[in-house]
């Protein structure tokens, strides 16, 4: 086994065949990004991905022999990506403080690694496809993670994460379907995006007091999760339950949660949104195509992106007086939205709010920030 490794940056390992264990050197600070995964001999091969486009156009023309040439390039390009897949076991020294893009990427055989006390960063991507990773405790020393950072370890079970954290990253844990139980420290203030999508196996979740938001898909596809807690601290919710139980069992077609309209459940045509909600979120409506009209009454302050995207069959919608913004894409690809009534209290309305509502009509009063947009977009209006 050969550590290149400049500056304390250990910047790649070459594993022999059959070797299991890897032991990084004392003195190495940081393991630097795709040390472990190969795909820093991409540079190596390859300067710019483009060339791999040419070389498919090549061989298009090319003759058989020539195209064969080609196809073993291509080849030895997609070994290259591969990770160190025979590794069993990692020891990092002491003296590492950050863990690359990366790092360990795809070692699918890796079993177990210690991170040792004093690693303070782990950068994207750096244990994901680890398959074989069971359980995994990050260190306290640990302030900042990654987006990605165990996504496909599929049979990672339990992981301790440090106490400093500030957020867990996109796409942290997705497709984990192994893992059963995670705390969420109380100093994370918040979920990002995708961070637990399709993680089966996990039934509980406690959103710790502190946490302001919740991403888009956060825990969809979560099918045993029936259990969530979530404080009051939560304002910005996006809908990120989809494909869960605790979402198939919520009593209410209207999913309101701190007067966030996360989800709508139901199946009826003419809806008038229930005076609970605040903010009608990210997604709350899209694709909900049984909907021919809807009544947004004067508790809702914020319509925000995409939170209709897509109801093919509405037709109508009347805004009460006290929304004032209206998110991008709020009702965008709505094809069949004929009538829309924004009132005074509207000032911000963002872009590509209506976009393929060919036979839109927008009612508002006049010197209304609603009917300054239908004249800057050329959307039709009718003056109330």
């Amino acid at each position: 086994m050969k550590f290149i490794i400049k500056k304390g940056v250990l910047k790649k390992c070459e594993v022999q065949e059959g070797e299991t264990e890897a032991i990084i050197p004392d003195g190495v600070t940081v393991i630097g990004d795709h040390a472990f995964d190969g795909a820093a001999d991409i540079a190596n091969f390859l300067s710019d991905i483009k060339n791999v486009a040419k070389m498919v156009a090549m061989k298009e023309k090319a003759k058989s022999e020539d195209g064969e040439n080609i196809d073993n390039m291509l080849e030895n390009i997609k070994n290259s990506c591969g990770g160190c897949t025979g590794l069993k076991s990692i020891t990092i020294p002491a003296s590492v403080r950050k863990i690359g893009n990366s790092a360990f990427c795809e070692c699918s055989k890796l079993e177990s690694i210690v991170i040792p006390d004093g690693v303070t960063t782990i950068d994207d991507h750096a244990f994901e496809s680890c398959s074989s990773l069971n359980s995994l405790t990050i260190p306290d020393s640990v302030k900042k993670m990654g987006g990605c950072v165990f996504r496909g370890c599929y049979n990672l079970e339990t992981v301790k994460l440090p106490k400093n954290i500030k957020s867990i990253g996109y796409g942290t844990f997705d497709y984990c379907p192994n893992l059963k139980s995670v705390e969420i420290p109380g100093s994370v203030l918040s979920i990002g995006e995708s961070a637990f999508e399709s993680c089966a196996s996990l039934t509980t979740i406690v959103v710790p007091d502190g946490v302001t938001t919740i991403g888009l898909n956060a825990f969809l596809d979560c099918e045993n999760l029936t259990n969530i807690s979530i404080p009051n601290s939560a304002t910005i919710i996006e809908n990120a339950f989809d494909g869960t139980k605790w979402l198939q069992e919520y009593p209410d077609d209207f999913v309101v949660i701190n007067g966030i309209l996360v989800r709508y459940k139901g199946e009826e045509k003419d809806i008038v949104i229930p005076d609970t909600a605040t903010v009608i979120g990210c997604e709350a409506f899209v694709e909900c195509n049984s909907l021919k009209s809807v009544t947004i009454p004067s508790s809702v302050k914020r319509i925000e992106d995409i939170s209709f995207l897509g109801c093919k069959n509405l037709e109508s919608v009347t805004i009460l007086d006290s929304v004032t913004s209206i998110g991008k894409m709020a009702f965008s690809s709505c094809t069949n939205l004929k009538s829309i009534t924004i009132p005074d209290s509207v000032t911000k309305i963002e872009k590509e709010v209506f976009d393929e509502c060919q036979d839109l009509v927008i009612n508002a009063s006049k010197n209304s920030c609603a009917l300054k947009y239908a004249k800057q977009h050329k959307i039709p209006f009718k003056i109330i």
